[in-house]
């Protein structure tokens, strides 16, 4: 998906996961992306610190970090962490 299609946002957006939840030898932190139907979220997978599949979440309209959700657990981690 190319994030420049959609209208109105920036035309480019620095989407980072914090360090502190991934993992340092297994996630090259971003291998694809998806937006949702209404093009207000990004979800990307990448490799837990704890050796667990995750999916990092941000919003389009900002770029801000919003939380992580494991894929192995309903466990969620804040953008806070």
């Amino acid at each position: 998906f190319d994030l420049r299609r959609i209208q109105g946002k920036p035309h480019a957006l620095e989407l980072s996961i914090p360090s502190s939840i991934v993992h340092e030898m297994k996630s090259v932190r971003c291998v694809g992306l998806a937006v949702d139907p209404n093009e207000t979220i990004v979800l990307a997978p990448f490799a837990g610190k704890h050796n667990d599949v995750q999916l990092a979440m941000w919003s389009i309209a900002t770029g801000c970090f919003l939380r992580a959700v494991r894929m192995d657990h309903s466990d969620t981690t804040d953008a806070s962490v």
